[in-house]
């Protein structure tokens, strides 16, 4: 009885592979169509005296059933060099801060056509935000980090240089944070 269950049990799991591998073609597929991704690159003001060079990535959607204009966008970012700042604080002591962040968020994305080539968008959305930020000062160091879910707003412009490429400028805020960045967007 054991050996008929575990012959039972292996032969679904191999009938149901192939539905599986299927299943996760569609979704590769679905994914593709009406898909890009964007790779941006630019300084992040974290409110410290120097910006942090900052990488995003983007996925991106174009959502016609929604809207002709519409899309989703997922966006992973970090920064490459800290933010920082440093002043002397009266006793001699020179007071180093640093911060750096990483973000992952989901946004709303609206896209206005100018013309054939040129067009600007807006979005807004939730972004999860994890930060880091270190003090140092006379052989003394501390250091914390936070993280929260805030909202994030942007708007930018996109110029359409081929069929799939086009290159992007974007100014995104999240919280206190400010983003200039400038990059490509690919077609699938």
């Amino acid at each position: 009885m054991k050996k008929v269950l575990i012959a039972s049990a292996i032969a679904s799991a191999l009938a149901a592979a192939p539905v599986s591998a299927q299943e996760a073609q569609n979704t590769v597929d679905y994914l593709k169509q009406d898909g890009y991704f964007k790779a941006l690159i630019g300084f992040a003001d974290l409110g410290l005296d120097d910006a942090a060079l900052a990488v995003t990535g983007t996925y991106g959607k174009r959502l016609p059933q929604v809207h002709p204009n519409f899309r989703f966008e997922a966006d992973l970012g970090l920064s490459l060099s800290d933010a920082e700042s440093s002043y002397n604080d009266g006793f001699g002591n020179r007071v180093k801060t640093s911060a750096s962040y990483f973000l992952l968020g989901g946004y709303g994305v609206y896209e206005h056509p100018l013309d054939n080539k040129l067009s600007v968008y807006g979005r807004g959305g939730l972004v999860y935000v994890s930060s880091d930020v270190e003090v140092k000062s006379a052989g003394l160091r501390r250091s914390g980090s936070d993280s929260s879910i805030e909202l994030g707003i942007g708007a930018g412009g996109k110029y359409q240089y081929t069929p799939k490429t086009a290159f992007i400028v974007d100014l995104s805020k999240i919280d206190d944070y400010e983003a200039f960045s400038v990059g490509a967007q690919f077609e699938f």
